[in-house]
């Protein structure tokens, strides 16, 4: 036994450097390990969930906008209809009535003459 104790003595002071590499490594995984990756996790989980929730309530703020202006544009389109609907009338009735109106602005926008 005290022969292969002088021999273990003899090995650890020839490399003794590498013994304390050796060491310290596995000082560092032993104390690596303890501490618990619950914590970790638990704060990615969170993590994770707040950028889930910001980015979901951005997504929504972004479709209630897209709805407020397709409304918008939705109702100048209806008012614009409307307003070309009003004039066509005005102006089929306008020039329906008075034959003079009508050969003006053929003659005048057209270059067109009556009876050609």
């Amino acid at each position: 036994m005290l022969l292969f104790l002088k021999k273990i003595w003899k090995f650890i002071k020839k490399y003794w450097e590498a013994f304390v590499a050796l060491l310290l490594l596995l000082i560092g995984y032993v104390a690596g390990k303890k501490g618990d990756m619950t914590k970790i996790i638990k704060k990615d989980i969170e993590l994770k969930d707040k950028a889930s929730k910001k980015h979901l309530s951005e997504i929504k703020e972004l479709h209630d906008n897209h709805l407020k202006e397709r409304d918008k544009i939705a109702k100048e389109k209806e008012r614009k209809t409307l307003d070309i609907e009003e004039r066509k009338k005005e102006n089929i009735k306008n020039l329906s009535n008075n034959e003079q109106k009508l050969d003006n602005i053929l003659s005048n926008d057209h270059g067109l003459k009556k009876g050609e």
